[in-house]
């Protein structure tokens, strides 16, 4: 979070719950954090409890269901704080309501602060980034897994619609973005795994560690896992220790360094499983080498498994999910914050950032025939290694 230091997000809804918790980390991270509220005391308190932290809290009273307050919110915050960098739209309501019965009043509160109010204080955080020059902001939708799918709960259809709305609005400010070619970022987090369940991740390095954990985690939440790994019996030994989970770990040996193994487990996965809906890259490789000693062969196999194997599998996913007709697919990879160079891990680092502008490159230019459609996504989760 260094980069964000210091510079300006703004946090609907700021007064309690995941609102009041967002605001509260950001603060602890260094940033100034405009918290939104009706009940404004109730942001003013946590404004006091962080008064230690490195960044600072301002309450500011706002109905962002009323447009007015929400213009003159962000005039203040561009008088006083000289604009937004971040937005998130945390702001939401949710109550039981018959679609036969209504009452209106409430179909109604629930779209203006759902749908209406979000997209509002989206308008005003762009307008506010383009008059201060940000191109690396970030608009964030705190959403629901009832914007994705229809949960069996009666009363719940309308709450559920306006869900939908939202992951329809951003994938439309994610177009917009694009074809602008802006760097700002758009995102909607859900708060659960449900609607992956049944669907199909593969996860290389599956034999240790965070390929382990994470393909262990997944079968917990019911999607069948392809753990690929060169020792497969430590992923046959985790897949039989979750056997009772609701979904299933498949262990596959597979050298990801070596293309024509790739090949070949991806076939299998399509005959096998009908094809691959996420991709996680955890397989990596660090070791200490010198620039001016070498050996040149350490260098080799760091590039072959970090940069070449991870793009491979890339390219194989990303073809998977073409044939399969997936649209909302989604590619990891798993990489490393190396926080000061060591002497001797300066290949090793070369890789990492290279799998970063991997990362850039498939999520602000996708391919021209998904250009205005594929809402597949990529993201790079980063670790702390090679301790100081």
């Amino acid at each position: 979070m260094e980069r964000w230091t210091g510079r300006v997000a703004v946090v609907t809804g700021a007064s309690a719950g995941i609102g009041a918790a967002i605001a509260g980390e950001l603060v602890k991270k260094g940033l100034k954090v405009v918290g939104l509220a009706r009940r404004v005391e109730r942001v003013e308190a946590l404004e006091k409890s962080l008064k230690s932290e490195k960044g600072k809290l301002y309450a500011i009273k706002c109905d962002v269901t009323n447009d007015l307050e929400v213009t003159e919110t962000f005039k203040w915050i561009k008088r006083n704080l000289g604009g937004v960098d971040i937005l998130i739209n945390n702001a939401g309501v949710g109550s039981f309501n018959s679609i036969r019965d209504g009452p209106v009043e409430n179909w109604r509160k629930i779209f203006d602060l759902n749908v209406l109010a979000l997209s509002v204080c989206t308008k005003e955080a762009l307008q506010s980034m383009k008059e201060k020059g940000v191109d690396d902001g970030h608009i964030i939708h705190i959403s629901s897994i009832a914007g994705h799918t229809i949960p069996l709960f009666p009363g719940i259809e309308m709450y559920s619609a306006s869900k939908h709305a939202v992951t329809a609005l951003t994938e439309g400010l994610r177009r917009e973005l694009v074809k602008q070619k802006s760097k700002i970022r758009v995102t909607v987090i859900t708060s659960t795994m449900e609607r992956w369940s049944g669907r199909v991740a593969v996860v290389t390095g599956a034999s240790a560690g965070i390929g382990a954990a994470i393909a262990e985690e997944l079968v917990k939440k019911g999607l069948k896992v392809v753990g690929l790994a060169r020792r497969v019996e430590r992923v046959e030994d985790l897949a039989n220790s979750i056997k009772s989970a609701t979904g299933k770990l498949y262990p596959l040996k597979c050298d990801v360094s070596k293309e024509s193994e790739v090949t070949e487990a991806f076939k299998w996965i399509k005959t096998t499983l009908g094809g691959v809906d996420i991709l996680i890259n955890s397989a990596g490789v660090g070791s200490q080498s010198s620039l001016t000693d070498g050996p040149v062969e350490k260098w080799r196999k760091i590039f072959d498994l970090n940069v070449l194997a991870l793009s491979v599998c890339t390219k194989e996913a990303l073809q998977s999910m073409k044939e399969k007709g997936v649209d909302d697919g989604h590619i990891i990879h798993i990489n490393r914050f190396v926080r000061k160079i060591k002497t001797g891990a300066r290949t090793y680092h070369k890789t990492r950032w290279f799998t970063l502008l991997r990362k850039d490159k498939v999520k602000i230019f996708p391919t021209k025939s998904n250009e205005n459609q594929n809402s597949t996504s990529v993201l790079s989760v980063q670790s702390s290694v090679l301790p100081q």
